[in-house]
């Protein structure tokens, strides 16, 4: 289910906050199925939703929550930098408790060319 936050779909929080990964640089296409697939090469994966915007377009961020900190450990070290759809993903613990305290994903990108 997925919670309403300043115009941004969030995605529920369930379980501890240490069974939870943060993953990041997700592909456009990818769904809360292909994440959930992807991740639970770590362990057993409880629970995957994808950030969106209100227009329903993924914000390329979501969360896994795992049936055990330990699973969750593993995630963020052996899936952190693994491909989905071509692209590294970028996973880490789950810092936040609160939904209300999510402001969406923020991403910088650096080293651009000029033109």
């Amino acid at each position: 289910m997925m919670q309403i936050f300043g115009g941004k779909h969030v995605p529920e929080m369930r379980g501890p906050v240490e069974n939870r990964v943060y993953v990041g640089n997700l592909p456009w296409q990818a769904t809360w199925q292909d994440l959930k697939d992807h991740m639970k090469k770590a362990g057993e994966v409880t629970y995957a939703d994808i950030f969106k915007e209100a227009s329903g377009r993924s914000q390329g961020c979501g969360l896994v929550a795992y049936s055990t900190a330990d699973a969750a450990q593993r995630a963020t070290f052996e899936l952190h930098d693994s491909e989905l759809f071509g692209r590294k993903l970028l996973v880490r613990e789950d810092r936040d408790d609160t939904s209300e305290g999510r402001q969406g994903c923020r991403v910088y990108v650096g080293n651009l060319a000029w033109s």
